[in-house]
């Protein structure tokens, strides 16, 4: 999709996980895709590290051991990051940790190569009247932005 002839708008699996047939195949990107990123003068990934493998994480539940799945997971989460440490420019925004109440945060990245954060913030997600969770109190994720 152009916009203005200037910004090309380019829509795939940037995680490789759609491709995956079992945890424990290689993580690759479609060719034409990996092209396109890498002639790309910027890349932004927005809200969807914590997210990339649960599609792959699903179709292999009860069928592989969770800990294939979980290392898997992990691999996958690294995958994208390696992306975005390759790339000319980048930008990754990303919640990576959670707590209900005033619960200890827990992290939602742990084990991933990451840089650090040039900026930081609590995102309140949803007071404790609004999710199901709700004798835990509101939930809040810390939400980081980090320039590769």
């Amino acid at each position: 999709l152009l916009f203005k002839g200037r910004i090309r708008l380019i829509s795939g699996d940037l995680s490789g996980a759609l491709q995956l047939h079992e945890p424990t195949s290689a993580i690759s990107l479609e060719k034409n895709l990996r092209d396109s990123l890498e002639d790309a003068d910027a890349l932004v990934s927005s809200c969807l590290l914590t997210q990339l493998a649960l599609p792959s994480s699903k179709r292999w539940s009860g069928r592989f051991p969770d800990a294939d799945i979980a290392q898997t997971a992990q691999r996958i989460g690294q995958f994208h990051i390696d992306l975005l440490r390759n790339a000319k420019r980048s930008l990754l925004i990303s919640d990576s940790a959670q707590r209900y109440g005033n619960d200890h945060w827990v992290p939602l990245l742990p084990g991933l190569d990451l840089p650090s954060p040039s900026e930081k913030w609590i995102w309140d997600i949803a007071p404790a009247e609004e999710h199901e969770l709700e004798g835990l109190g509101a939930e809040q994720r810390i939400v980081e932005a980090s320039v590769f």
